[in-house]
């Protein structure tokens, strides 16, 4: 099953994400690959896989245990901050490339 998402983060700013879940019931363990970009600034991706468990505790409410693992590129995050010598070109803007964790609780309705 696909899941679109908007998100926003501190840092990064708005996320648009997709997910491509398999699971083999409506409640139990589901997982899949996941990608997202990042649209503000000068933009970045990330991309990985997400597990979880989801139940209900009634038939139109729920809970979901989510945990994830991407790799996350930033672009353009780290700029010279110090100015270069006479005669010098500036040092250009560096990527931030890094393996990130998730854990995500939630809860669910269902109309």
């Amino acid at each position: 099953m696909p899941r679109l998402g908007v998100d926003g983060l501190l840092l990064v700013g708005p996320v648009v994400s997709a997910d491509l879940l398999f699971s083999g019931a409506d409640v139990g363990v589901y997982g899949g690959p996941s990608a997202r970009l990042f649209l503000a600034g000068q933009g970045g991706w990330r991309a990985g896989v997400v597990g979880g468990y989801r139940s209900r505790t009634r038939p139109d409410l729920g809970f979901f245990v989510e945990g994830g693992m991407r790799y996350t590129v930033v672009r353009d995050a780290f700029t010279g901050f110090v100015a270069p010598p006479p005669g010098q070109a500036p040092t250009p803007p560096r990527d931030l490339t890094l393996v990130s964790p998730s854990l995500r609780l939630g809860v669910t309705y269902r109309f």
